[in-house]
């Protein structure tokens, strides 16, 4: 039994020697290794370094290093917003959970412009604010500058108004330090009227009311010698001397004219007025007839019946002119034909030309005349009707009479036309068209841009010519 143990010791023994001098650990210096496969041992990760193993079929083994991958950050998000005192942050993850943080830098305030929160005064600071777009208020104080004084000068009463004494106050907020007192008016001291002046105040120069009429003889006054200069008229029949206007009715639509005439002749005459000129305007709708006694002076008046304030100023007519006629009061033939050029009337004020009388408005210009337009207007006589006004610039010698044919008023034509005006020699005249049969709905009188005609001219009452002119550019 020993035995048989023995010999099976003694074999596994031989076989084993034989085994390992036949494997790679034999010191062979022929022998190469035949690795197998790599295996991984442990896996790399971000921040640790892997290992893999392969194994030689004698079983030696090599072993190999993985290196850590390093992080691989995802976007940056915002994990809190910057505002204007306070540090925002970012932060991205990588995917093993390794978080990654940035500062994001306090914005700062942006303020608005300052604003007025309190107005400053001449006693109180005032107040200014800006406000960012947080809802964050900054202010600034405005100083106080004090009150700025100035006197009010005394003013000493007079007859004509009430005098103060001085005072003083504040001139940025206005306080008053010293109120100034009213010192009342002084009374008149009046001058009774004459016919050379009204009722006057020595001291002030006031007046009250009008002087006393004149007591004229031949044109002078016997009381204070005064006479007229408006000769306006010196023939062989009669002489016609101009003295004052006077406003009628509270639309100063008619005016008064006052004449002192001399009838030269030995039989009475009647005087008659086609047409007045009045700082050169011409105005032909006259109300006048009166008979003169031989061999005397009379005062006589005649009413302009369309008189326009806004050509003549009735307070200041510088000259004067007309067309008379003399008539023999027994026959009543024309004995003269009284044309005055238009005279300077002494000491009584300047006249002018109106605003519009420009040269944008002008329709038509010859040798003879030149016309333009002045105002369209509703008539007074009846709704349906129209006036055009037009100025009228004679530069002949002789009197220029105008009538219309037909006018073309913003490209619509109207027919049915009234206008016989005359205007005086060397004049400015203002010649009405009436238009009979104006369609209010077709032409707007307040937008006319457009402004064409045809009408006659009569000059001295024989000689013709007719103007035409087409539509002209917008009017004002």
């Amino acid at each position: 039994m020993k035995k048989t143990v023995i010999k099976r010791l003694l074999l596994a023994a031989v076989i084993f020697i034989c085994a390992f001098l036949a494997s790679c650990g034999m010191k062979d210096p022929y022998h190469i290794h035949a690795f197998g496969d790599w295996r991984i041992m442990s896996e790399a990760t971000c921040t640790k370094n892997g290992l893999r193993e392969r194994v030689c079929k004698c079983g030696e083994k090599e072993t190999e290093i993985i290196e850590a991958t390093g992080h691989n950050f995802g976007d940056w998000t915002t994990v809190r917003k910057a505002t204007c005192t306070d540090d925002g942050l970012n932060e991205r993850i990588c995917h093993c959970g390794e978080k990654e943080t940035r500062i994001i830098k306090a914005t700062g305030h942006d303020f608005s412009d300052w604003t007025h929160v309190k107005k400053v005064s001449c006693t109180d600071d005032g107040e200014d604010e800006r406000v960012c777009s947080c809802g964050e208020k900054e202010t600034r104080v405005i100083k106080a500058e004090g009150h700025k004084k100035v006197t009010d000068k005394a003013v000493a009463a007079s007859c004509a108004a009430a005098g103060k004494t001085e005072g003083s106050h504040c001139s940025v907020c206005g306080e008053v330090f010293t109120a100034q007192q009213i010192i009342p008016a002084l009374e008149h001291k009046w001058q009774e009227a004459t016919c050379a002046s009204p009722k006057k105040c020595t001291v002030c120069g006031k007046t009250d009311g009008e002087a006393l009429p004149h007591t004229m003889e031949n044109g002078k006054c016997k009381v204070c010698g005064y006479h007229y200069k408006a000769v306006i008229y010196d023939g062989n029949a009669v002489r016609i001397i101009y003295k004052r206007a006077k406003k009628i009715g509270s639309d100063g639509t008619r005016l008064e004219l006052f004449f002192d005439v001399e009838n030269k002749t030995s039989k009475t005459m009647m005087l008659q007025a086609d047409a007045i000129s009045l700082n050169g305007y011409c105005f032909s709708n006259i109300s006048m007839s009166y008979n003169i006694i031989s061999r005397t002076v009379g005062e006589i008046s005649l009413y302009i019946n369309e008189f326009d304030s806004s050509l003549v100023d009735a307070d200041k007519i510088e000259y004067v002119g007309g067309q008379f006629k003399v008539l023999d009061d027994a026959t009543m033939t024309v004995y003269d034909t009284a044309i005055c050029t238009n005279v300077r009337v002494d000491k009584l004020g300047t006249g002018g030309i109106p605003a519009n009388f420009n040269e944008k408005n002008k329709l038509f210009e010859d040798s003879n005349c030149t016309i333009y337009y002045h105002l369209l207007k509703k008539s007074s006589a009846s709704p349906s009707q129209a006036n055009l006004y037009l100025y009228f610039k004679n530069k002949t010698n002789g009197i220029l009479t105008v009538q219309a044919e037909a006018l073309a008023i913003n490209g619509i034509g109207f027919y049915q036309l009234i206008a016989s005006d005359a205007v005086l020699p060397m004049s400015i005249g203002t010649v009405n068209i009436n238009i009979g049969d104006f369609d209010f709905k077709k032409v707007n009188i307040n937008a006319i841009e457009k402004l064409g005609g045809q009408l006659d001219i009569i000059q001295n009452a024989f000689r013709s010519y007719k103007v035409i002119f087409a539509n002209s550019d917008k009017l004002e």
